[in-house]
């Protein structure tokens, strides 16, 4: 067996950084124990605990070290490890700045988003929730002399830390705020620390405490949004007053052929313009929709025994599709008041119209976090826990098509991949020409890639949300 490279470990942040999230992601790995604010000078690891292992504090404070030896005599099958602030016990800040046996894990935060977020942590006394109904709201007013000093003192202490570790050439495992999603980002500093082996999944306990816009949280937002480099002000403007509820029926929802019987019935977020296009090819015209019952009763008439089908796509890919469509962007078309109350009420951090992705630090890490949100947020959805209606665009493909079938009888259904088998099957049985071509699915131009923010997780997520529709349908795992 190789030799263990460290003996304990040490969370190099600060208040509101997003430590406690860190503490307890690291605290799901086998071998991995973190212990609080074990340096904290009012008190040992917790508010409140003077002794620690029997350690008492005054002992600690004397010996940083000999909390840790404590530690490892009482649990030695773990690597220990703690949080640790620039106003803690500053001698065990050296000390375990110096020591190469105690890995660094360097966790950063936008110093806008720290410094509002402690602002409000201290007007509402509320530092941690874990149930979202606790929730304190408030707004603070953004004072640019204090946020300038707040800057300074955390610039030199990133300073200090840079410093000592460049002078004693160790190396450490730095991460952002933004990043504590990231199942990647998070095994790889259990692989760096010395885990033997990977998280399948987070479990996250905590929730984001003040989720929303900037402008939300700062009553003077007006005034320094500009100085801070931060998004303009959001109007009213672009808000949808009320949620409409969704439009159409299984019957006024499917296309029907003009001169071939064929009906094609479509699933929100699922390949549709390009099967219709490749019918109005074969048909000569474009298919028709919205019908009622009337003009149903007429098509049969001179439709008999019709091909019905639907194209399905991956529950993952779907989910994705209307996503990026209709929740990251913000425009016209998008659903801008459920974006805003996923934002406020299940903490998505999306960046606004416009926004440079760079300076707000929306990175890959920061879109797949977003988009596991939104199938989470799918979840509770369509399991009725949330009052928000629910979209045909995420909607059970399985409950879709049991409508189309309520309507007509039967519907054949396709998964996206073998698409072409549909094209095949109706050239064959209507003896069609053999030039009438291929369905082809054009790959939407995305900022972000599916095939980059894709991993076990989501894949997971969306087994939670789309199990009939796994179950029913056979999907595999999306890659």
């Amino acid at each position: 067996m190789p030799e263990q490279k460290f003996r304990s470990f040490a969370i190099f942040g600060a208040m509101r950084s997003g430590s406690n999230l860190l503490e307890r992601y690291i605290n799901q790995f086998d071998g991995l124990k973190c212990h609080g604010e074990l340096f904290n000078p009012a008190f040992i690891g917790w508010s409140g605990k003077k002794t620690y292992m029997g350690v008492k504090k005054p002992e600690r404070d004397v010996a940083p070290d000999g909390l840790i030896d404590a530690i490892l005599a009482k649990d030695a099958k773990n690597i220990p490890g703690f949080r640790i602030f620039r106003d803690h016990n500053s001698n065990a800040i050296d000390l375990f700045l110096a020591d190469p046996s105690c890995a660094k894990i360097i966790l950063t935060r936008n110093p806008v988003d720290s410094f509002v977020s402690l602002k409000i942590a201290r007007k509402t006394d509320q530092w941690l929730i874990e149930d979202e109904k606790h929730r304190k709201i408030a707004q603070i007013f953004f004072d640019m002399r204090e946020f300038e000093e707040y800057r300074k003192i955390r610039l030199a202490y990133s300073k200090r830390i840079a410093s000592q570790l460049k002078e004693s050439g160790q190396s450490f495992f730095g991460i952002r705020y933004d990043q504590l999603g990231d199942i990647d980002k998070i095994n790889e500093i259990g692989r760096f620390i010395g885990a033997k082996k990977p998280l399948k999944t987070l479990k996250q306990s905590i929730k984001r405490q003040n989720p929303g816009p900037m402008a939300d949280k700062i009553v003077n937002y007006s005034e320094v949004y500009q100085k801070l480099d931060l998004p303009a002000p959001v109007t009213g403007e672009n808000l949808e007053p009320k949620f409409m509820p969704e439009k159409g029926t299984d019957l006024s929802r499917a296309y029907f052929c003009s001169s071939k019987s064929i009906i094609f019935a479509p699933i929100p977020s699922a390949p549709d313009g390009s099967v219709r296009k490749w019918l109005t090819k074969i048909d000569g015209v474009a298919p028709e929709n919205d019908f009622g019952n009337a003009a149903f009763k007429d098509w049969q008439t001179s439709h008999k025994n019709p091909i019905i089908f639907t194209v399905l796509r991956h529950p993952v890919a779907r989910a994705y599709d209307v996503f990026m469509r209709k929740i990251f962007r913000k425009n016209s078309g998008s659903f801008i008041a459920i974006r805003e109350i996923l934002e406020t009420k299940f903490g998505v951090f999306l960046p606004a119209k416009g926004a440079d992705f760079a300076k707000i630090g929306y990175d890959i890490s920061a879109h797949r976090a977003a988009f596991k949100q939104f199938l989470a947020f799918i979840h509770h959805n369509l399991t009725q826990d949330t009052t928000l209606r629910t979209d045909g665009r995420w909607r059970g493909q399985s409950d879709l098509i049991n409508g189309y079938i309520t309507e007509f009888g039967q519907c054949m259904a396709v998964q996206e991949q073998d698409l072409n088998l549909v094209s095949t099957y109706i050239s064959n049985r209507l003896n069609l020409a053999a030039d009438v071509g291929k369905i082809e699915v054009a790959n939407p131009d995305w900022p972000f890639d599916l095939h980059k923010i894709y991993d076990a997780e989501i894949e997971t997520l969306a087994r939670t949300a789309y199990g009939k529709d796994y179950q029913k349908f056979g999907f595999e795992n999306w890659r």
